[in-house]
């Protein structure tokens, strides 16, 4: 696939979460917070790195924007990640530490901020267990080079190494996430392509409705024997399809009842709402529930039910026709056929028929 159409990346692979830019919110209450607590605004190097952080975060939803749009590459998105989700929590744990280092605020206010905030980051990057990892490893990041140079030194090599291992963690996610995705969309077009195939044979066609009963999907060879397209079709009343008046009601009432019931019908003989030939249809469905058993619609399928339904009458008017005692067309047939078979009995055995005869005539 081109690079330029390449696929979006689906919720559990995304490294950011959409709901990320919302972090702001709590940073910027947090500050506000802790200065009204205790009395005291920020010095100049606290709100200015306080600030940077909430706007980068803010910044986040253009980095969901672009992780979306398409990079695909696990590098460059873990280099967005790291501008959006680390460098945020990284400059906000820096300022916490940097104002209780200064003694303005007590260190135990300072860090429950802490612990709140990355609390909280972990909850909007739930999912993403890169972003969870860069948040965390980022945030004390930040208070350990405030309160002491060594001790920010020896945080941000550890972070360092996890954010390899991060990354090669990631990379084999994806790949893994990627050849199941080309294993199902192979499976997919399969089976589309066998769902094609049989529909065209005419054997048999596939419908499906809404939880109003209107149409979601309906094979294009039935639109054809309607005269219509498939979008004309898309959004009418399922019924629609039928001509259910000629069947004296009962066809309307078994397919409106189960409709209204969402119960499952088959082998439902209904006539297709067509005036250039009569058509007659079986058709079969079920109703469709969500994971939280809601109801979804119908889906189901239908058959050509015309010749069967053609042949099983004239066998009818055939049988009706043959058993009727009053039709004399019918006694004379029996009559001539009778004669015929004695004619074949007598040159056949002459004597026999002789005797019959004679037999016939005494009586």
């Amino acid at each position: 696939m081109p690079s330029s159409h390449a696929p979006l990346p689906r919720k559990g692979s995304r490294l950011i979460a959409r709901e990320w830019p919302q972090m702001a919110v709590p940073m910027a209450v947090g500050l506000l917070g802790l200065g009204l607590l205790n009395g005291i605004l920020p010095d100049g190097t606290v709100l200015s790195v306080g600030i940077t952080a909430i706007v980068l975060a803010l910044l986040g939803a253009l980095a969901v924007r672009v992780e979306n749009a398409g990079i695909v590459g696990t590098a460059p998105r873990m280099l967005l990640m790291a501008l959006a989700v680390g460098m945020p929590m990284f400059l906000f744990g820096a300022a916490v530490g940097h104002w209780a280092d200064l003694g303005a605020v007590p260190w135990l206010q300072a860090m429950a901020l802490l612990v709140t905030i990355s609390l909280l980051a972990t909850v909007f990057e739930s999912g993403q267990l890169a972003g969870v990892l860069v948040a965390q490893v980022a945030i004390w990041a930040g208070v350990a080079c405030a309160a002491s140079r060594l001790g920010g030194l020896v945080t941000l090599g550890v972070g360092l190494a996890v954010a390899v291992a991060a990354y090669f963690r990631q990379r084999e996610i994806e790949a893994r996430a990627r050849e199941q995705m080309e294993i199902e969309a192979r499976i997919q077009t399969r089976a589309q392509e066998i769902l094609a195939d049989y529909e065209e044979t005419g054997q048999g066609w596939f419908w499906e409705t809404d939880r109003r009963g209107q149409i979601t999907y309906l094979s294009r060879p039935v639109a054809q024997i309607l005269g219509r397209s498939v979008e004309e079709l898309i959004g009418r009343p399922f019924p629609e399809l039928f001509n259910l008046a000629d069947q004296a009601g009962e066809g309307e009432r078994t397919l409106a009842f189960h409709l209204s019931a969402r119960s499952s019908f088959t082998e439902l003989a209904v006539r297709a709402a067509t005036d250039l030939e009569e058509r007659w249809w079986q058709i079969n469905g079920r109703p469709t529930y969500d994971t939280f058993n809601n109801f979804q619609g119908f889906r189901g399928s239908g058959t050509d039910l015309t010749e069967k339904r053609r042949s099983a009458e004239h066998a009818s008017r055939l049988a009706q026709f043959d058993r009727s005692p009053a039709c004399p067309t019918a006694c004379g047939c029996r009559r001539r056929w009778k004669r015929s078979w004695l004619r074949r009995k007598c040159s056949t055995a002459p004597a026999r028929c002789s005797c019959s005869i004679s037999i016939a005539s005494s009586r």
